[in-house]
This record gives C-alpha cells, sequence and structure tokens, in this order.
C-alpha cells in the first residue's frame, strides 16, 4: 500500500511541475522580440537592404537581406519582430504590394482619378 501511495505522490508532483512549467513558458513574454527600428538599425549596420509589410493575417513580416564578409547574400525573416529564417537563395526581400518609390524619391507618374 505505500508503495502504490508513495507512487501516487509521485505521479502527482511530476503532473504539478508539467502543469507549472507549460503556464511559466505559455505567460512568458516574448523575450526575443525586436521592434521594427531595432531591426532596421541591425540591417542598417550591416550595409543590409531593409523591408517590412504586413500579411493577410496582420503580422509584420520583416526581411534584412545582407552580404556577409565573404560576399554571399542572406536574407533574415522577422515575423512580429521575432527572428524567423535566414533564407540563402534570396537576394533581395519580397516586393509586397503596391511598387514603392524610387530610392531617389522621384514620383512615380501615376494617371490622374477618373472624372465622374
Amino acid at each position: 500500500m505505500t508503495t502504490l501511495a508513495n507512487s501516487s505522490r509521485l505521479v502527482s508532483l511530476i503532473g504539478a511541475g508539467v502543469i507549472a512549467v507549460g503556464t511559466m513558458t505559455a505567460l512568458a513574454p516574448a523575450a526575443s522580440a525586436q521592434t521594427e527600428k531595432e531591426i532596421q538599425a541591425g540591417c542598417d549596420q550591416a550595409n543590409g537592404v531593409y523591408d517590412t509589410d504586413q500579411d493577410k493575417l496582420g503580422n509584420t513580416i520583416s526581411w534584412c537581406c545582407y552580404n556577409d564578409n565573404e560576399g554571399k547574400a542572406h536574407c533574415d525573416k522577422f515575423e512580429n519582430g521575432l527572428y524567423i529564417l535566414t533564407d540563402d537563395t534570396r537576394k533581395a526581400p519580397p516586393v509586397y504590394g503596391p511598387v514603392k518609390p524610387p530610392a531617389n524619391n522621384v514620383p512615380i507618374n501615376t494617371p490622374p482619378p477618373a472624372a465622374h
């Protein structure tokens, strides 16, 4: 009988420990999340090309594409400030939505809105 009681107590303690760790993990803030300013500053420091946009679910997706010290291209992807992956096949951030103005800030010629 004491073996069964000790065994039940051990299972209860292990269960409580698992629940405690699970709760702490679920409630812990995303400590490694960065602000967009931090991602952009790091990208600028690496002489990279930074771009950001929102996906259909409202997540902020950011890319920083840069060359390493051997000249190899890498693009780091972030979602809501969290590092997701490094894509070594991509040379530049993906193009999102409408065309952005050129770097020299020359306006893009667009036709005037249709008159009603």
